[in-house]
Protein backbone atom coordinates (compact mmCIF):
# COMPACT_ATOMS: atom_id res chain seq x y z
CA UNK A 1 0.00 0.00 0.00
CA UNK A 2 1.36 3.44 -0.93
CA UNK A 3 1.94 6.37 1.30
CA UNK A 4 -1.19 8.06 2.54
CA UNK A 5 -2.36 11.19 4.31
CA UNK A 6 -0.80 11.14 7.74
CA UNK A 7 -1.32 13.37 10.75
CA UNK A 8 1.14 13.78 13.58
CA UNK A 9 -1.70 14.36 16.05
CA UNK A 10 -0.68 13.32 19.48
CA UNK A 11 -1.87 9.94 20.29
CA UNK A 12 -3.73 10.66 23.60
CA UNK A 13 -2.28 7.94 25.87
CA UNK A 14 -4.44 6.75 28.69
CA UNK A 15 -2.29 6.66 31.81
CA UNK A 16 -3.30 5.48 35.23
CA UNK A 17 -5.57 2.94 36.85
CA UNK A 18 -9.20 3.39 37.72
CA UNK A 19 -8.63 3.82 41.43
CA UNK A 20 -5.94 6.53 41.14
CA UNK A 21 -6.74 10.26 40.99
CA UNK A 22 -4.66 12.80 39.10
CA UNK A 23 -4.35 15.73 41.47
CA UNK A 24 -1.78 17.86 43.25
CA UNK A 25 -0.08 16.65 46.39
CA UNK A 26 -2.26 17.44 49.43
CA UNK A 27 -0.86 18.51 52.78
CA UNK A 28 -1.24 15.92 55.54
CA UNK A 29 0.54 15.75 58.86
CA UNK A 30 -0.53 12.23 59.72
CA UNK A 31 1.43 9.55 57.85
CA UNK A 32 -1.36 7.02 57.81
CA UNK A 33 -3.91 9.49 56.46
CA UNK A 34 -1.44 10.43 53.75
CA UNK A 35 -0.96 6.78 52.74
CA UNK A 36 -4.71 6.44 52.32
CA UNK A 37 -4.71 9.26 49.76
CA UNK A 38 -3.36 8.20 46.37
CA UNK A 39 -2.55 10.75 43.71
CA UNK A 40 -0.70 11.08 40.41
CA UNK A 41 0.99 14.47 40.15
CA UNK A 42 1.44 16.46 36.96
CA UNK A 43 4.60 15.84 34.95
CA UNK A 44 7.59 17.52 36.55
CA UNK A 45 9.41 17.67 39.85
CA UNK A 46 6.31 16.69 41.88
CA UNK A 47 6.74 13.16 40.58
CA UNK A 48 9.91 12.72 42.60
CA UNK A 49 8.01 13.75 45.73
CA UNK A 50 5.25 11.29 44.90
CA UNK A 51 7.71 8.43 44.48
CA UNK A 52 9.15 9.21 47.91
CA UNK A 53 5.66 9.36 49.40
CA UNK A 54 4.66 6.01 47.93
CA UNK A 55 7.88 4.36 49.10
CA UNK A 56 7.33 5.72 52.60
CA UNK A 57 3.78 4.37 52.61
CA UNK A 58 4.88 0.93 51.44
CA UNK A 59 7.30 0.65 54.37
CA UNK A 60 4.93 2.12 56.97
CA UNK A 61 3.42 -1.21 58.00
CA UNK A 62 -0.01 0.43 58.16
CA UNK A 63 -1.56 -0.82 54.89
CA UNK A 64 -3.55 -3.99 54.22
CA UNK A 65 -2.88 -6.07 51.10
CA UNK A 66 -5.47 -4.31 48.94
CA UNK A 67 -4.17 -0.88 49.82
CA UNK A 68 -0.56 -2.00 49.36
CA UNK A 69 -1.51 -3.28 45.92
CA UNK A 70 -2.99 0.12 45.02
CA UNK A 71 0.16 1.93 46.13
CA UNK A 72 2.45 -0.46 44.23
CA UNK A 73 0.33 0.06 41.10
CA UNK A 74 0.37 3.85 41.50
CA UNK A 75 4.14 3.88 41.98
CA UNK A 76 4.51 1.57 38.99
CA UNK A 77 2.72 4.12 36.83
CA UNK A 78 5.04 6.88 38.03
CA UNK A 79 8.07 4.70 37.34
CA UNK A 80 6.78 4.20 33.80
CA UNK A 81 6.21 7.94 33.35
CA UNK A 82 9.82 8.57 34.35
CA UNK A 83 11.19 5.79 32.06
CA UNK A 84 12.17 3.52 34.94
CA UNK A 85 10.55 0.59 33.20
CA UNK A 86 12.13 -2.33 35.08
CA UNK A 87 11.08 -0.79 38.40
CA UNK A 88 7.64 -0.23 36.95
CA UNK A 89 7.34 -3.92 36.07
CA UNK A 90 8.52 -4.93 39.54
CA UNK A 91 5.86 -2.80 41.23
CA UNK A 92 3.09 -4.17 39.01
CA UNK A 93 4.32 -7.70 39.78
CA UNK A 94 4.00 -6.93 43.50
CA UNK A 95 0.56 -5.39 43.02
CA UNK A 96 -0.66 -8.46 41.11
CA UNK A 97 0.79 -10.86 43.69
CA UNK A 98 -1.13 -9.08 46.46
CA UNK A 99 -4.45 -8.81 44.55
CA UNK A 100 -4.37 -11.15 41.54
CA UNK A 101 -8.03 -10.50 40.67
CA UNK A 102 -7.62 -6.75 39.98
CA UNK A 103 -7.70 -6.07 36.26
CA UNK A 104 -6.14 -2.60 36.35
CA UNK A 105 -2.71 -3.79 37.44
CA UNK A 106 -2.52 -6.23 34.51
CA UNK A 107 -3.54 -3.43 32.14
CA UNK A 108 -0.90 -1.09 33.55
CA UNK A 109 1.79 -3.78 33.39
CA UNK A 110 0.77 -4.45 29.80
CA UNK A 111 1.34 -0.77 28.98
CA UNK A 112 4.83 -1.03 30.44
CA UNK A 113 5.55 -4.17 28.39
CA UNK A 114 4.32 -2.25 25.34
CA UNK A 115 6.80 0.56 26.02
CA UNK A 116 9.60 -1.97 26.51
CA UNK A 117 8.66 -3.54 23.18
CA UNK A 118 7.64 -7.01 24.36
CA UNK A 119 4.38 -7.19 22.42
CA UNK A 120 3.64 -10.81 23.35
CA UNK A 121 3.70 -10.09 27.08
CA UNK A 122 1.73 -6.89 26.57
CA UNK A 123 -1.00 -8.81 24.75
CA UNK A 124 -0.99 -11.46 27.47
CA UNK A 125 -1.54 -8.88 30.21
CA UNK A 126 -4.18 -6.95 28.26
CA UNK A 127 -6.02 -10.23 27.63
CA UNK A 128 -5.99 -11.05 31.35
CA UNK A 129 -7.26 -7.53 32.12
CA UNK A 130 -10.09 -8.03 29.62
CA UNK A 131 -11.02 -11.36 31.19
CA UNK A 132 -11.10 -9.78 34.67
CA UNK A 133 -12.24 -6.27 33.80
CA UNK A 134 -15.98 -6.49 33.19
CA UNK A 135 -15.97 -4.67 29.88
CA UNK A 136 -13.54 -1.79 30.47
CA UNK A 137 -13.09 -0.28 27.03
CA UNK A 138 -9.47 0.90 27.16
CA UNK A 139 -8.25 -2.66 27.71
CA UNK A 140 -9.47 -3.47 24.19
CA UNK A 141 -7.96 -0.28 22.75
CA UNK A 142 -4.48 -1.03 24.07
CA UNK A 143 -4.63 -4.69 23.06
CA UNK A 144 -5.73 -3.57 19.59
CA UNK A 145 -2.72 -1.25 19.38
CA UNK A 146 -0.51 -4.17 20.40
CA UNK A 147 -1.99 -6.46 17.76
CA UNK A 148 -1.33 -3.76 15.19
CA UNK A 149 2.33 -3.53 16.21
CA UNK A 150 2.50 -7.33 15.98
CA UNK A 151 1.20 -7.16 12.41
CA UNK A 152 -2.17 -8.80 13.13
CA UNK A 153 -4.60 -6.25 11.68
CA UNK A 154 -7.60 -8.61 11.89
CA UNK A 155 -7.29 -8.95 15.66
CA UNK A 156 -6.56 -5.24 15.98
CA UNK A 157 -9.71 -4.30 14.07
CA UNK A 158 -11.77 -6.69 16.21
CA UNK A 159 -10.46 -5.08 19.41
CA UNK A 160 -10.95 -1.55 18.08
CA UNK A 161 -14.55 -2.44 17.23
CA UNK A 162 -15.08 -3.76 20.77
CA UNK A 163 -13.52 -0.62 22.23
CA UNK A 164 -15.80 1.71 20.27
CA UNK A 165 -18.94 -0.29 21.10
CA UNK A 166 -18.12 -0.09 24.81
CA UNK A 167 -17.13 3.58 24.56
CA UNK A 168 -20.41 4.45 22.86
CA UNK A 169 -22.30 2.89 25.77
CA UNK A 170 -20.31 4.69 28.44
CA UNK A 171 -19.72 8.20 29.70
CA UNK A 172 -16.98 8.43 27.07
CA UNK A 173 -19.58 8.67 24.31
CA UNK A 174 -18.82 12.34 23.69
CA UNK A 175 -15.18 11.45 22.89
CA UNK A 176 -15.92 8.60 20.45
CA UNK A 177 -15.15 10.74 17.38
CA UNK A 178 -11.74 11.59 18.83
CA UNK A 179 -10.86 7.95 19.46
CA UNK A 180 -12.25 6.84 16.10
CA UNK A 181 -10.03 9.36 14.32
CA UNK A 182 -7.03 8.11 16.30
CA UNK A 183 -7.84 4.50 15.36
CA UNK A 184 -8.14 5.46 11.68
CA UNK A 185 -4.77 7.18 11.90
CA UNK A 186 -3.12 4.12 13.45
CA UNK A 187 -4.64 1.78 10.87
CA UNK A 188 -3.37 4.02 8.07
CA UNK A 189 0.13 4.22 9.54
CA UNK A 190 0.13 0.41 9.70
CA UNK A 191 -0.75 0.24 5.98
CA UNK A 192 -3.99 -1.61 6.62
CA UNK A 193 -6.16 -2.24 3.56
CA UNK A 194 -8.41 0.79 2.83
CA UNK A 195 -11.40 -1.57 2.67
CA UNK A 196 -10.85 -2.29 6.37
CA UNK A 197 -10.29 1.35 7.34
CA UNK A 198 -13.30 2.94 5.64
CA UNK A 199 -15.91 1.35 7.96
CA UNK A 200 -14.30 3.25 10.85
CA UNK A 201 -14.69 6.49 8.88
CA UNK A 202 -18.38 5.63 8.63
CA UNK A 203 -18.66 5.62 12.43
CA UNK A 204 -17.76 9.30 12.68
CA UNK A 205 -20.50 11.85 13.18
CA UNK A 206 -21.41 13.84 10.07
CA UNK A 207 -19.73 16.96 11.46
CA UNK A 208 -16.47 15.17 12.24
CA UNK A 209 -16.41 13.23 9.00
CA UNK A 210 -16.74 16.47 7.05
CA UNK A 211 -13.80 18.15 8.77
CA UNK A 212 -10.95 19.01 6.43
CA UNK A 213 -8.57 16.45 7.89
CA UNK A 214 -11.03 13.55 7.71
CA UNK A 215 -12.14 14.50 4.20
CA UNK A 216 -8.48 14.30 3.14
CA UNK A 217 -8.11 10.91 4.79
CA UNK A 218 -11.19 9.52 3.08
CA UNK A 219 -10.12 11.02 -0.25
CA UNK A 220 -6.81 9.20 -0.06
CA UNK A 221 -8.50 5.94 0.90
CA UNK A 222 -10.85 6.27 -2.06
CA UNK A 223 -7.92 7.06 -4.36
CA UNK A 224 -6.09 3.94 -3.21
CA UNK A 225 -9.24 1.96 -3.98
CA UNK A 226 -9.10 3.32 -7.52
CA UNK A 227 -12.21 5.47 -7.11
CA UNK A 228 -10.61 8.63 -8.48
CA UNK A 229 -13.87 10.49 -9.11
CA UNK A 230 -14.97 10.09 -5.49
CA UNK A 231 -11.48 11.00 -4.28
CA UNK A 232 -11.43 14.21 -6.29
CA UNK A 233 -14.82 15.30 -5.00
CA UNK A 234 -13.66 14.74 -1.43
CA UNK A 235 -10.44 16.69 -2.02
CA UNK A 236 -12.46 19.57 -3.46
CA UNK A 237 -14.64 19.56 -0.32
CA UNK A 238 -11.61 19.32 1.97
CA UNK A 239 -9.63 22.31 0.69
CA UNK A 240 -11.84 25.08 2.19
CA UNK A 241 -11.80 23.27 5.55
CA UNK A 242 -8.03 22.96 5.89
CA UNK A 243 -6.03 25.05 8.30
CA UNK A 244 -3.02 27.01 7.10
CA UNK A 245 -0.48 24.41 8.16
CA UNK A 246 -2.32 21.61 6.35
CA UNK A 247 -2.53 23.69 3.16
CA UNK A 248 1.20 24.37 3.34
CA UNK A 249 1.77 20.61 3.56
CA UNK A 250 -0.38 20.03 0.49
CA UNK A 251 1.52 22.79 -1.34
CA UNK A 252 4.89 21.31 -0.42
CA UNK A 253 3.85 17.83 -1.45
CA UNK A 254 2.58 19.06 -4.83
CA UNK A 255 5.86 20.89 -5.34
CA UNK A 256 7.85 17.78 -4.40
CA UNK A 257 5.79 15.73 -6.85
CA UNK A 258 6.60 18.15 -9.67
CA UNK A 259 3.35 20.08 -9.99
CA UNK A 260 4.78 23.60 -9.71
CA UNK A 261 4.70 26.37 -7.13
CA UNK A 262 1.74 27.67 -5.18
CA UNK A 263 0.38 31.14 -5.78
CA UNK A 264 2.46 33.92 -4.26
CA UNK A 265 -0.30 35.04 -1.92
CA UNK A 266 -0.63 31.57 -0.41
CA UNK A 267 -4.35 31.38 -1.18
CA UNK A 268 -5.65 28.12 -2.61
CA UNK A 269 -6.76 28.94 -6.17
CA UNK A 270 -8.57 27.21 -9.00
CA UNK A 271 -5.25 26.50 -10.70
CA UNK A 272 -4.02 24.83 -7.50
CA UNK A 273 -7.13 22.66 -7.52
CA UNK A 274 -6.40 21.69 -11.14
CA UNK A 275 -2.84 20.72 -10.17
CA UNK A 276 -4.20 18.63 -7.33
CA UNK A 277 -6.55 16.83 -9.70
CA UNK A 278 -3.70 16.21 -12.15
CA UNK A 279 -1.61 14.84 -9.33
CA UNK A 280 -4.33 12.40 -8.31
CA UNK A 281 -5.01 11.33 -11.87
CA UNK A 282 -1.32 10.49 -12.26
CA UNK A 283 -1.53 8.21 -9.23
CA UNK A 284 0.28 10.38 -6.69
CA UNK A 285 -0.39 10.04 -3.00
CA UNK A 286 -0.02 13.18 -0.90
CA UNK A 287 1.40 12.95 2.59
CA UNK A 288 0.28 15.46 5.20
CA UNK A 289 1.94 15.53 8.61
CA UNK A 290 0.72 18.07 11.18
Amino acid sequence: MGRIVRCGCLWSAVLGIVSVLTIHRPAFSDERDWCDYLYLPPYGEDQANALEDYTRCLTSGELDDERMSDVYAARGILFRRTDRLEESLSDFDDAIELTPDKSAAYWSRGKTWLEIGDIGLAIRDFTTAIELGDGISFYYLDRGKSWLVAGNSDNAISDFDAFLVLAERSLMNENVDHWTTEIVRDLILADVNPEDVLPFMGRLTKEERESGYNLLIEAQLRALQGDQAHALSLFAAAIPELNERQIIRVENELLRLGFGNMTSDGVWSQSDQVRLEECLKSGCVIEIVN
